[in-house]
């Protein structure tokens, strides 16, 4: 893994571009697909430092339970709010919903993906993990 800054936040940003516009993702699923699982901190701070007026779209990115980190009411959450609407992206109940929730770990968006998808899929890999440690 690399140890340079500059090259650990373009990496991050890179990551963030593969991300289509309509949908949402996790500070965490961003840092993964960078090849930094467990730099989601390092995330929002790459996020935090970006220029005004960059065209980077950070506020596709939010927290793992799908809500803006920002505090309700907040200029932030506004903007976000504003930003993701403008791409169809609406909240509902505060959160995105799950058929414009696109972890980048996942495979290309759809707008029929569902969330048992993914369930599918952390159970499979669960299901190989328990076959290794049981024959080793």
């Amino acid at each position: 893994m690399a140890t340079d800054s500059k090259a650990l936040k373009e990496q991050i940003i890179l990551a963030l571009t593969q991300l289509p516009a309509g949908f949402a993702t996790s500070y965490g699923d961003v840092a993964a697909r960078a090849g930094l699982p467990g730099y989601h901190r390092f995330v929002a701070r790459v996020l935090g430092e970006l220029p005004a007026g960059s065209r980077i779209a950070w506020y596709r990115v939010m927290t793992a339970s799908r809500k803006p980190a920002f505090a309700p009411g907040s200029t932030g959450y506004r903007r976000q709010l504003d930003s993701l609407a403008a791409e169809g992206v609406l909240l509902d109940n505060g959160r995105v919903a799950p058929h414009q929730w696109l972890p980048l770990t996942d495979a290309s968006p759809t707008s029929t993906r569902s969330t048992s998808r993914s369930s599918d899929s952390k159970l499979a890999i669960s299901l190989k993990r328990s076959r290794k440690t049981t024959s080793a």
